[in-house]
């Protein structure tokens, strides 16, 4: 029963993982081996490496979701300890934003905040999906 709803639930967020392994975001296609972002019409959707593997932490979730901490865990670990974290915080914010305008090429892929817990993933329309 939980899988079953679990399916549901992630095709009814216009979010799936192609048989090549990469991932259809409403009429985006993330290319996973490449971290590249394509819109409908196969042009490149610029995304520097922190953007582009924050995606693929969100996609490979099953919930789309990822937290904050885990987020600056992966890309900052190195600068935790020389960094404050205001800064950390401001760099993360800046990833956000970033992937939210490259997203923004379908106006229905929404990187939603999840007050203190942290972001997910969802398509708003599935309607408009396939």
């Amino acid at each position: 029963m939980v899988a079953t709803n679990e399916n549901q639930y992630s095709n009814s967020k216009g979010i799936r993982i192609l048989e090549s392994g990469n991932y259809e975001i409403g009429t985006l296609l993330f290319k996973v081996k490449m971290l590249s972002l394509y819109d409908a019409n196969g042009k490149e959707i610029e995304l520097n490496y922190q953007q582009a593997k924050l995606l693929k932490l969100l996609l490979e979730d099953e919930d789309h979701f990822i937290s904050k901490e885990t987020a600056i865990n992966t890309f900052w670990e190195d600068a935790k300890d020389t960094t404050d974290k205001a800064d950390l915080n401001d760099r993360f914010n800046t990833c956000i934003s970033r992937l939210r305008k490259a997203l923004s090429k379908d106006k229905d892929i929404e990187l939603l905040c999840k007050t203190k817990k942290g972001y997910q993933l969802i398509i708003k329309n599935t309607a408009s999906n396939k």
